[in-house]
């Protein structure tokens, strides 16, 4: 009974799943079931629904997919079924998992559940921990305002790697940005990166221009502090970072991981991309390259 770990996040998770010794990452097919008992029944059939799930998952790598697939296994996200007459059937296939440490997970559920409805589950066999589960019947139609505010600045550094430390000793550990290790105990890609400094024009559309920044990099944003206005009575604010972005390691069973190129872009079919598909290759491109990626960094 893991019903107390999952009331409230508090780094207390539904269990431990039972890791797979071989593959960093694997576990054995493991489930939590979830009974709402007769909550449900009241709803109408058309009210907004979410399953919100809070929790942290250990990564795999590219060559422990690489192991694993020889051994005929494969990573499972996990799944979201229900008990209808005696069985499970599946509501969602694999519909994805809390990214990282501590993150948090939606799933709209609308249309999808009916009012017999009380037992779900979460089955994968990925090496996740769950911190809170709960449904939330979501108002017909609340009073959205959406609004987007472009970077005001953006500056590229090298900054270090913020210590690991757990609060209560428990994992995963969280990172400590006040305490920067100013070492470098990894690897590099070589190739050409994007120069330190200012680096908003690169951020203020998805067009294939992208800032190139290494391990122990970062970018501090800034933002107008007027960008928004005052918040409108009755409402309250939340502020979303979107991020279009891609990321490469040096794992040996990774595309080209001892260099920065080829580089990803848009309209790629995959990565690696076939002899046929290039990088695009336009009077911007070439620009951005000559203005921005200076910083060449060899073996």
């Amino acid at each position: 009974d893991v019903t107390d770990q999952l009331r409230r996040v508090d780094r207390r998770y539904a269990g431990d799943p039972e890791r797979d010794p071989r593959f960093v990452g694997y576990a054995k097919e493991h489930f939590v079931d979830l009974d709402f008992g007769d909550q449900l029944a009241a709803l109408p059939p058309d009210r907004r629904l979410v399953l919100i799930a809070h929790g942290w998952v250990e990564y795999s790598y590219s060559s422990t997919n690489f192991a694993a697939a020889q051994a005929g296994l494969r990573l499972k996200a996990p799944s979201l079924l229900v008990q209808r007459d005696g069985r499970w059937v599946t509501l969602l296939e694999e519909a994805g998992y809390p990214a990282g440490i501590n993150h948090v997970m939606t799933l709209d559920l609308t249309g999808l559940v009916r009012p017999g409805d009380r037992r779900f589950r979460l089955a994968s066999n990925m090496e996740l921990y769950w911190d809170q589960i709960f449904l939330a019947a979501c108002a017909d139609k609340p009073p959205v305002r959406v609004s987007r505010a472009q970077v005001h600045s953006a500056e590229l550094y090298f900054l270090g790697y913020p210590r690991e430390y757990s609060p209560d000793g428990r994992q995963p550990n969280l990172y400590d940005f006040a305490n920067i290790d100013r070492s470098v105990p990894w690897k590099l890609m070589t190739g050409h990166y994007t120069r330190f400094g200012e680096v908003a024009p690169l951020l203020q559309q998805a067009d294939d221009c992208f800032v190139i920044m290494g391990r122990g990099e970062a970018v501090t944003l800034r933002f107008a502090a007027d960008a928004f206005g005052p918040v409108p009575k009755g409402f309250r604010r939340s502020y979303l970072l979107k991020t279009d972005s891609f990321c490469k390691d040096m794992d040996l069973y990774t595309a080209f991981p001892d260099t920065v190129e080829p580089l990803p872009f848009h309209g790629m079919s995959g990565y690696p991309y076939p002899p046929d598909e290039h990088y695009p290759d336009t009077e911007r491109t070439r620009l951005y390259r000559r203005t921005y990626n200076t910083r060449l960094v060899g073996p």
